[in-house]
């Protein structure tokens, strides 16, 4: 059933008509531009009777998604868009696509970077500590003239046999609390 048949027979609406999709939020609303962010849509009728759908960010298919079998909820990976564009978040099944509203706008954005240090000289000579996505947000780094800039927490997977001391990606060795990673 389509959703001008729907209205026609005089339901409430876009969205309104049994089985038909429709998405009353997702969380987060905002994603890095590069993709991957991993989106929940909740709503109603967001998958066929046997499970299937496709998931869209404006034109581009999800990158990813899984749906509970009642249809109630997806979660999706968003693929690349364009720095600042918002795009609707829209589920089509074999009766329609769910229509555009508020509640399923999602915005592309670029990651700001910020750069914190101390130390006279810094950053040369002196600790940065530069923000990122990992589960820390960040990690400092100390200058190594010779290699750029040198993380100074434990890199994964590398024992470090000098107490207070870390390995850098680079081999360079820096002040900081020693663990095996």
């Amino acid at each position: 059933m389509s959703t001008s048949a729907t209205r026609a027979a005089g339901q409430a609406g876009p969205g309104a008509g049994p089985g038909e999709p429709g998405v009353t939020s997702i969380t987060p609303t905002t994603g890095r531009a590069s993709g991957g962010t991993s989106v929940v849509i909740t709503g109603h009728g967001l998958v066929n009777p046997d499970g299937t759908n496709s998931v869209a960010f404006g034109t581009a298919a999800a990158a990813s998604k899984g749906c509970t079998v009642d249809g109630l909820t997806c979660t999706v990976t968003s693929p690349p868009g364009t720095d600042g564009t918002t795009v609707d978040v829209q589920a089509t099944t074999l009766i329609s696509t769910s229509p555009a509203v508020a509640a399923d706008k999602f915005t592309y954005v670029s990651p700001v970077g910020a750069l914190y240090s101390s130390g006279i000289t810094s950053p040369k000579g002196g600790v940065t500590w530069i923000p990122d996505t990992t589960p820390s947000a960040g990690h400092y780094w100390v200058p190594d003239h010779g290699n750029g800039l040198c993380r100074m927490d434990s890199m994964p997977g590398r024992t470090t046999f000098a107490h207070n001391v870390a390995e850098c990606a680079h081999g360079c060795t820096n002040v900081a609390p020693s663990y095996t990673a």
